[in-house]
């Protein structure tokens, strides 16, 4: 058996300094890129991912009996156990006590002093961003059968979020919640559907970035296995052709009017 020694630790106000730093900057690194992919694999859906700092879940659902949808990867794993109203109640009791906390700690501010802060951050040029100060959680749903007939059993079943909800309206004008649904999977046939309700954006494909609107499109996906066939075809790196594909979409993202204020840039999104 192999034996360990402890290394003596003598305390360091800078090493610890900098190490605090280096732990904070990972938590930031996580909350802002981290994905929960198939997160109802988990043992505590949702519970476990928001207490690891991702703010990024992904859910598969399919039509189920009364107006219910069922969750699961394939036809097989479907029981009338796990459903999507199941599934969302932590994340419902999570943004009824983030939005507790929130207006627990508001201070009041004067209006003059609002005012004078409102102007101090145009002329320094900062985005102002609204809704939640942290940005959304992203709950990315897959439709796997019938989306058309699913899209309605959806809203109706999220209903007990809509308050927390981002929405846009006809204008593509967003008013950011503390939530944000994205349709992922296979979207296209019922992109134009989905959009019709303000509750709904879309996690697109590489293909959108020049024809979809950066508002209700604000994530894009990427096949990673087809990004190494494409990076042989064409003799480029696959790191290359990443940024290639960044910058792109977040200069696309960032020329869409009434985008800006809320989703600074495009995001892309590996799936490997």
């Amino acid at each position: 058996m192999r034996s360990f020694h402890p290394i003596e630790h003598s305390p360091n106000s800078e090493s610890d300094a900098a190490a605090s730093r280096i732990g904070q900057d990972l938590d930031d690194f996580v909350a802002e890129h981290g994905h929960s992919h198939n997160d109802y694999c988990q043992d505590a859906p949702i519970t476990s991912a928001l207490a690891n700092g991702l703010k990024s879940l992904e859910v598969d659902v399919f039509p189920g009996p009364e107006d219910s949808c069922l969750v699961a990867h394939t036809k097989f794993g479907l029981t009338g156990e796990r459903t999507l109203t199941k599934y969302i109640k932590p994340l419902l009791k999570h943004l009824d006590a983030t939005s507790r906390h929130r207006k627990a700690v508001v201070p009041r501010v004067r209006k003059r002093d609002s005012i004078i802060k409102f102007i101090g951050r145009r002329q320094a040029g900062q985005q102002l961003r609204l809704g939640a100060k942290d940005g959304p959680i992203k709950l990315l749903i897959d439709i796997k059968r019938q989306p058309l007939s699913v899209l309605p059993l959806l809203e109706k079943n999220l209903k007990p979020l809509s308050k927390y909800l981002t929405t846009h309206d006809e204008n593509g004008d967003i008013k950011e919640g503390l939530a944000t649904v994205l349709l992922s999977g296979d979207v296209g046939g019922i992109a134009k559907h989905s959009l019709q309700n303000g509750i709904f954006f879309l996690d697109g494909r590489i293909s959108d970035i020049s024809t979809s609107k950066s508002n209700t499109t604000p994530l894009v996906s990427v096949n990673y296995r087809t990004l190494i066939y494409s990076s042989i075809i064409r003799l480029k790196s696959r790191s290359k052709m990443i940024n290639e594909i960044c910058e792109k979409a977040h200069d696309k993202g960032k020329k869409k009017s009434g985008f800006s204020d809320v989703l600074t840039t495009r995001k892309i999104g590996m799936k490997y």
